[in-house]
């Protein structure tokens, strides 16, 4: 999925778009993709799960990055650098104008 490629399972592709349309509209969305949604299986009730899961994560999220929690060694393997390709930030670390510029520069 961080790569963009699609999901064999048509309903599992189905909440995978849901859930970026959710996220990226931040709610505001078309009640196209909220009929597709339905379309493929999903309930009301789904809909809600899939905002309360996008909720718990950016709670997680939010409280990792602001309190510095290292990941785990058992998932450094899956860490995902925004940066693609620049070193992920110590915990200790400050992110610098020049590092984030040239990450920008690299999206």
């Amino acid at each position: 999925m961080r790569i963009g490629t699609k999901i064999a399972d048509p309903k599992l592709q189905a909440l995978h778009v849901f859930t970026e349309r959710v996220n990226s509209a931040r709610g505001h969305v078309a009640q196209a993709d909220i009929d597709a949604f339905l379309a493929a299986g999903y309930s009301q009730a789904h809909i809600l799960d899939v905002i309360l899961g996008t909720g718990l994560k950016t709670l997680s999220i939010y409280t990792n990055h602001i309190a510095k929690t290292p990941l785990d060694a058992v998932f450094q393997r899956n860490a995902w650098d925004v940066y693609r390709g620049l070193k992920p930030l110590q915990p200790s670390q400050d992110l610098s104008v020049k590092r984030l510029q040239t990450g920008l520069n690299r999206v």
